[in-house]
């Protein structure tokens, strides 16, 4: 029993680790469609501000961002979908735990794929800019990152006594 906890609780941590640094992407490259006019110029005007980017910095970035959001939404989409079929199988009235295991395999490696694209997007960022704005900017994701992790431990569900 207390294995089967462990486990669970590994994966639970995993899942939150994975969804905070994709909540980080999410925020820091956009919304895709979702995402208004009107926030697009603001976030764009951040970095390009906070940066202090040239106009041919801005528009590298900008082409990178759109690359990078056609390569990664098709990723979002299927983690999506899978973890509503992981859902489907932990919710159900008789639970087939091989089909959950394979389940979050494929979420763990479709995460995994996610991290890569936002890592060589990052690295493909990082090449744009100075030493100076490099410096800058990876300050800025370390900030958000702490905050991110600050808000998820502020929102975590306490462990059920048995």
């Amino acid at each position: 029993m207390k294995k089967n906890l462990l486990t669970w609780g590994l994966v639970l941590l995993t899942i939150v680790n994975i969804a905070a640094l994709g909540t980080i992407a999410y925020h820091r490259f956009g919304h895709g469609e979702e995402r208004d006019h009107e926030n697009q110029n603001a976030s764009r005007g951040f970095l390009h501000r906070e940066l202090a980017l040239s106009d041919a910095q801005a528009a590298q970035m900008k082409a990178l961002k759109e690359s990078f959001q056609l390569n990664a939404n098709p990723i979002r989409t299927a983690l999506r979908t899978k973890r509503e079929q992981f859902l489907q199988l932990l919710t159900a009235a008789e639970s087939d735990r091989a089909k959950i295991d394979s389940v979050q395999s494929e979420i763990d490696s479709l995460q995994a794929e996610l991290q890569k694209l936002v890592i060589d997007h990052l690295l493909e960022e990082s090449k744009i800019l100075t030493p100076q704005q490099r410096s800058k900017f990876f300050s800025i994701i370390r900030e958000r990152m702490m905050m991110e992790e600050s808000h998820h431990e502020q929102n975590s569900l306490a462990p059920i006594d048995e």
